[in-house]
Parts: structure tokens; sequence; C-alpha cells
């Protein structure tokens, strides 16, 4: 809503600084395909839903709204879906009765307020630079966008912006469903989009055999905080654990590894009970611990096999690719 809103401010300011009358310009918008997931494609459809009564509120002249199965193959059904998601805004929520139904709200008027600065002072810096053909020719525009891209893939690796069903609450068992492009789509389909680098660590995950173990330290009931964060830690990267019994001892552990023929295991716990077995492990096995740990610590306890931590914060892909890396080429 503020974009659109910041928008017709910026383009009143722009076309009066040079001494012209703005005129009328329609804002045609459509569903953000950046956002969609080929991952728990029905979230598509919230996320549809949420853009376009924002693009509605926002004032938009004209919007289209993608199915939700956009970037695999959309049939009959999601093509109707998305036209109704129009028509329930429309019909339903009486949007088309008001005017600027968002006029007055502090939060929308503010968030305006603090574009329409951001974008003022960003065409400033670009005419400050030479204008847009000289921040074109010299790539200095072209790196800016990037480097706003990469800070926003890595708000999405560390968790620090959600996209549900993709890098979080993510369903393993789901399977991953291969893109089928027509002409119409070639446009769409290579823009960049946060969902990419978790969409192709789902498809690695399904052509490596990699056995996995979450390794309880203690009773569940007193760590599943920490067991559920692995597991959907790994769950992100399309790997399903098996969930040891309680192994209080390093021979136990030991043991439970080599029966199952574990290629890598998360070991949870208190700080306590890590630190009570992790000397006496012997495994060919890669080890790591939920939580975090002091660098130094880490260094000590290499040499029994212990790699890294797993927690909230970390960088995912980065580290579900070196996990994925671990398994074996399924044949």
């Amino acid at each position: 809503m503020a974009k659109l809103r910041a928008f017709r401010v910026l383009w009143q300011a722009f076309s009066s600084a040079f001494g012209e009358e703005a005129p009328m310009i329609p804002l045609f918008t459509e569903t953000s395909v950046r956002s969609y997931s080929k991952l728990d494609p029905y979230v598509n459809l919230l996320r549809a839903g949420n853009s376009t009564f924002a693009a509605v509120l926002g004032g938009t002249d004209a919007h289209t709204v993608h199915p939700h199965d956009f970037l695999t193959k959309p049939d009959l059904s999601s093509r109707r879906i998305a036209r109704n998601v129009q028509l329930v805004i429309k019909e339903e929520a009486h949007v088309s009765h008001v005017v600027d139904p968002s006029a007055g709200s502090y939060f929308v008027e503010t968030l305006t307020k603090e574009y329409v600065e951001a974008g003022w002072n960003y065409f400033l810096e670009i005419e400050q630079a030479g204008g847009y053909s000289e921040v074109i020719k010299s790539g200095w525009l072209t790196d800016d966008i990037q480097a706003k891209w990469v800070d926003r893939e890595n708000n999405t690796a560390t968790r620090q912006q959600s996209l549900i069903g993709t890098n979080i609450y993510a369903n393993p068992q789901e399977p991953v469903r291969d893109s089928k492009i027509g002409d119409s789509h070639l446009e769409y389909m290579t823009a960049k989009r946060l969902a990419t680098p978790f969409e192709n660590l789902r498809a690695q995950s399904k052509v490596v055999n990699l056995k996995s173990a979450i390794i309880l330290l203690e009773p569940v009931k007193n760590i599943k905080a920490q067991v559920d964060f692995v597991s959907g830690f790994l769950a992100v990267g399309g790997i399903e654990p098996l969930v040891s019994s309680h192994l209080a001892t390093a021979k136990e552990i030991n043991q439970f590894l080599a029966n199952e023929a574990i290629d890598y295991g998360v070991l949870c716990g208190s700080k306590e009970a890590v630190e009570a077995v992790v000397t006496g492990l012997d495994t060919k096995a890669s080890i790591d611990l939920a939580g975090r740990y002091p660098k130094e610590q880490l260094s000590e306890w290499a040499q029994f096999g212990i790699n890294e931590t797993l927690y909230s914060g970390k960088h995912m892909t980065t580290k579900l690719d070196k996990i994925l890396a671990l398994g074996k080429e399924a044949f």
C-alpha cells in the first residue's frame, strides 16, 4: 500500500521539479513472482491474496493475480482461483466503495513518508553520480541493486525473512515440482526469486542417500524445543532425520551411529550433557551440536568428530548444502 501511495507522491514531486503539472498516470500491478515458491505452492495463494489486497488499498488501477502454481504448470482450476481472489476482494470486502481505504492510518502514512524520502534521496544520489545513463554505463546502479538483493537473500537464509513452507515450516515429504515452462513464462522464470536456493536444496536431497539422526542426550521432554528446531532446520533441505532414544553415554551413541550407518548426526542436550559424552565419541559420522558454543571449545572437540553447530540465525543454505554433500549419490 505504502509503495503505491509513495509512487504517486514522487511522481508529483518529479514532475514539479521540471516545472510541469504531473499528468495522470495509471498504475498496473501484479502479484510478485519473486516471492513465489515451487515448494508448498498453496502458500502462494496466501501471498497472492495479501499482495492483491494491498495493491487495491494502495490505489492500483488494474491488477493481475498469478495462479499459485504459476512456476510449474497452471491449470484451469488454479486460474479460476486466481481470478476469484480479485472477485472476493471486490465483492465481499467492498474496497471499491472507498476512495482511499488506507488514508489516516498512522502506520501506512508514516511508511509512505519513509518511502517517499528514501526514494527521493535515491533520485538525488543517482543525479549526483551523473544521471541515469551514467550510473547504468558505469555499472553503479546494477551493483547497488545486486547488493540489496544479496542482503535479502541473506535475510531469507538466516530466517530474518520468512518464506512459509520454504525456509520455515517445510514439509520434506512434499514432492519438488518440475517446471514446465511455456513461452509466456520465460520472463518470469528467469527472474530472481528468494525461494530458488531452497528449491535447489530440496531437489538435491532427492538424488542423494543421506542417513541422518537427531541424537537425544536427555529425555525428549527436557529438550523438545531444541529437537524441534533441528528437525525444522533439516526439513528445509528435505532431510528427514532418525530420532534416537535417550542415549546417555558415548558408548551408546557410538553403537547407535554404527548400527544405523549414520552419515550425519546432531547432538541435542544441555552443555553439561554434551561435555559428558563428547570426549568419548568415536565415529565416522559427521557430528554437529545443537546450540551455540565458543569457537575455542569447538576447536578442542574437533578431534572427536565435532564439526559445527546449528542455531537460530545460522546461514541455512550454506549449511544444508554442506550436509547434503555428505550423502551418497542415489542410483
